[in-house]
């Protein structure tokens, strides 16, 4: 989970409210990579593996980690990161992004979604089974 330097362009930003203001661009921010980048491969594993107990919790605590450093960095700026607004690189930059990660490898580190994961991969794999056994029938059958 490599931080990356990176810099918001000068934008009308648009906060949580709807409000709108004209914004500078800002000095070099430091922010996760997968943020900027949300499809990256990294980040597929990222969600995978904090479904896993104990090391959910490791990734949880990275993630509070990376927010606790987001925030120091948007102390420079005169605002936050929305959402909402229509830059992309601002928008991206919201730090409300983590909330559910850090829920998801919170619930996965104390083993509750393991369960789910093992029923999800169960019900995928007779799926998987039933589809390769009925395309076999019908290729077999002859007229």
């Amino acid at each position: 989970m490599p931080l990356i330097s990176t810099i918001i362009p000068a934008h009308v930003h648009t906060n949580e409210d709807g409000y709108t203001s004209d914004i500078e661009a800002s000095s070099v921010l430091h922010a996760p990579r997968y943020l900027m980048d949300p499809d990256t491969k990294l980040h597929r594993v990222q969600k995978l593996v904090s479904c896993i107990p104990i090391i959910g919790l490791l990734i949880a605590g990275r993630l509070l980690y990376q927010k606790s450093l987001m925030k120091k960095e948007y102390a420079k700026l005169n605002y936050i990161p929305s959402q909402k607004c229509t830059n992309i690189t601002c928008s991206r930059l919201d730090p409300s992004h983590l909330n559910l990660a850090i829920s998801i490898s919170i619930f996965g580190g104390l083993g509750l979604l393991f369960p789910i994961m093992i029923l999800v991969g169960s019900v995928l794999l007779i799926m998987n089974l039933y589809s390769k056994i009925a395309s076999h029938c019908r290729g077999s059958q002859s007229y």
